[in-house]
């Protein structure tokens, strides 16, 4: 398990270099670009699956939770989004993760979540889902 532990660790500090380096300057200056590949990175960990013959299936379906303005900022930048999804995929394939297709990145108005705050979740997805998408609203769940 170490083996994976430090896989994952390799992921984060790839993922933030590039976070930092290619998207961060069009998101919100609330979302620091370590926050934001962090939270990727723990959503990351808490989905990945080892599959049958020991390879590391990550998750493939991200959707980040914000605050209605927030999300109409993030809404005007979806090739940013899209940037995003297409980094996350390089550092992954780049510490040998195995995705079910490229990852999608949605964004979801959340009623619960402070300005300036946001949440990431994870899954994988099923076939055949639309590429990155646009805004949903969700409800707290409390």
């Amino acid at each position: 398990m170490s083996a994976i532990r430090g896989r994952l660790l390799q992921f984060e500090s790839r993922l933030q270099a590039l976070v930092e380096g290619n998207v961060a300057r069009f998101f919100p200056e609330q979302y620091s670009p370590h926050d934001l590949a962090w939270r990727l990175a723990e959503a990351m960990r808490t989905e990945i699956r080892i599959g049958a013959n020991g390879d590391l299936l990550a998750p493939n379906l991200f959707v980040f939770s914000v605050h209605e303005q927030h999300a109409l900022a993030l809404q005007a930048e979806m090739t940013s989004l899209e940037d995003l999804a297409q980094i996350l995929y390089a550092a992954g394939l780049a510490e040998g993760f195995q995705f079910v297709r490229p990852p999608i990145i949605r964004l979801a108005i959340s009623t619960d979540i402070a300005l300036g705050d946001i949440r990431v979740s994870e899954q994988h997805s099923i076939e055949n889902l639309p590429d990155t998408a646009g805004i949903e609203h969700s409800r707290s769940d409390a």
